[in-house]
């Protein structure tokens, strides 16, 4: 699963990161593999540390701004096929 987001979860109101890590750590467990892109165009607090910890399957986040997100599409599509490669492989044991 790739997530783009331009910042820390905002919905819903009430414990909002809680609320994205659960439904996160929901997915995990159902053997999806979440990759966090964040667009950053000038926020005040990064919230890489918390797509870091608490969204990512593996612990990477990909950083970019609007212009700069193109610089990093083979390094997505890499990892996105790399993670179907791998799921492909684990189905035929």
């Amino acid at each position: 699963m790739l997530i783009i987001t331009d910042g820390a979860p905002s919905v819903p109101e009430v414990d909002a990161e809680g609320a994205a890590a659960n439904a996160a750590t929901n997915a995990k467990n159902q053997d999806t593999f979440i990759i966090p892109v964040l667009i950053e165009e000038g926020t005040a607090q990064s919230p890489v540390a918390f797509l870091r910890d608490s969204i990512s399957s593996d612990g990477n986040v990909f950083v970019a701004d609007f212009d700069g997100l193109a610089n990093i599409e083979n390094s997505l599509f890499e990892q996105v096929t790399c993670q179907a490669r791998k799921g492909q492989q684990e189905g035929r044991e």
